[in-house]
This record gives C-alpha cells, sequence and structure tokens, in this order.
C-alpha cells in the first residue's frame, strides 16, 4: 500500500506556524476498477472554505511567479520556498518533508 500526500496542513497547522502530526500522510490503495477512464462528468469543485483558501496561500507562498513555468519548472514550483528557507548549518540539505519531519520529531521529545 503506498502512502500518498493528502495535504500539507490544515488550517489550524497553518494558523500556528508548523505541522503538529503527521495527518498530511494516508495510506491508499490502488484502484483497479476504472483507473484507466476517464468520466465524463465534470465533478470538479473550488473548494471555498477558509481552510483551503489558507492551504492555497500557503501553497502560493512557496511558488516564484516570476519565473516562467517552461523555463524552469522547479523555480516556479518552488522557488519561493527556497528563498524563504534557508538550509540548516548542520545540513546538507533541506526540503519541506525533512521539515516537517524535524517539527513532529522536535514535538515527540
Amino acid at each position: 500500500i503506498p502512502l500518498a500526500i493528502l495535504s500539507l496542513t490544515s488550517a489550524l497547522h497553518l494558523k500556528h506556524g508548523a505541522m503538529h502530526d503527521l495527518a498530511w500522510l494516508i495510506s491508499m490503495e490502488k484502484s483497479t476498477d476504472d483507473a484507466n477512464e476517464i468520466s465524463d462528468k465534470d465533478e470538479s469543485e473550488t473548494c471555498t472554505t477558509d481552510e483551503c483558501k489558507l492551504i492555497a496561500r500557503a501553497f502560493s507562498e512557496t511558488m516564484n511567479t516570476s519565473v516562467n513555468p517552461c523555463d524552469n519548472f522547479y523555480e516556479f514550483a518552488c522557488g519561493g520556498w527556497k528563498a524563504k528557507q534557508a538550509i540548516p548549518p548542520y545540513l546538507s540539505s533541506w526540503s519541506r518533508f525533512a521539515h516537517f519531519q524535524s517539527t513532529v520529531e522536535s514535538r515527540v521529545r
């Protein structure tokens, strides 16, 4: 059973500025029924709750919209986060996952 990211955080976590748990991970089972079929029904809806808006804002802040995504998609998608998150001096790299893991570990202690 693979792990998939459900959401990076909830509104409560965003208000406090950090993750409080690993709720952003869920297990998912692969569906074999209609995995390759596309529905002709439009089931998409835009979430407009306060929590969805907070999460959307958090994602938007990680982007660097001054970069053309066709030229450098990674910088477009992650450049904002990179600019705001310095690599801790005791590590050789830093990522969202490492940040979340560090937050969870510090709260468990």
